[in-house]
């Protein structure tokens, strides 16, 4: 159904152009990577913090948020202290993988250290590059990014907007959809 409401989004912003307009190359880029929602996850290299192969087909059959984060990005640093406390008070309903798009992982781990954060993360290798191709619909190509997979490791939705612990509490613990959770 979401690609059905992407579809007919696309439709009507392309009817409202002119004919001697043409779409800006960067939106043209936003709405290609939002053609991936309703697609599986883009296969790519991915390692667990300790070196060890890691692939998404291992999330086949469970719904899975997924958090993109880099060592670099402070507001992503809040979000997984955030994620982390949250952890400690609540059970998750929801499977909850952290995924950094950075290529060092030393920073990393060093990143996380200090968030004492203590749940699953992998690594993309390349992950620099994985951002900047607008990987997983992440049209903006900003982080944090969080999106959404469905039992067949579908993208079903995105988000550049959760980080509070209300929000993550509504997504993981309640089970609210990224439209469906408050905006602070």
């Amino acid at each position: 159904m979401s690609k059905w409401i992407l579809l007919v989004s696309a439709l009507l912003f392309s009817a409202t152009l002119n004919a001697d307009d043409e779409l800006d190359p960067y939106e043209l880029k936003i709405l290609q990577a939002q053609q991936a929602l309703g697609e599986p996850i883009e296969r790519v290299v991915v390692i667990n913090l300790d070196g060890g192969h890691q692939s998404f087909d291992e999330l086949d059959s469970e719904e899975v948020v997924i958090y993109f984060f880099a060592s670099w990005c402070s507001p992503c640093f809040s979000s997984l202290k955030n994620i982390e406390s949250l952890k400690e008070s609540f059970q998750f309903n929801t499977r909850f993988l952290a995924v950094a798009l950075d290529d060092d992982i030393d920073a990393v781990k060093a990143m996380l250290d200090r968030a004492n954060f203590s749940g699953e993360a992998w690594l993309a290798i390349d992950g620099g590059e994985l951002l900047q191709n607008r990987s997983f619909a992440n049209g903006y190509t900003s982080l944090p990014y969080a999106i959404r997979l469905d039992k067949h490791t579908r993208i079903v939705e995105n988000s550049f907007e959760v980080s509070s612990v209300k929000q993550w509490k509504e997504i993981l613990v309640d089970g609210s959809t990224f439209q469906d959770m408050s905006k602070f």
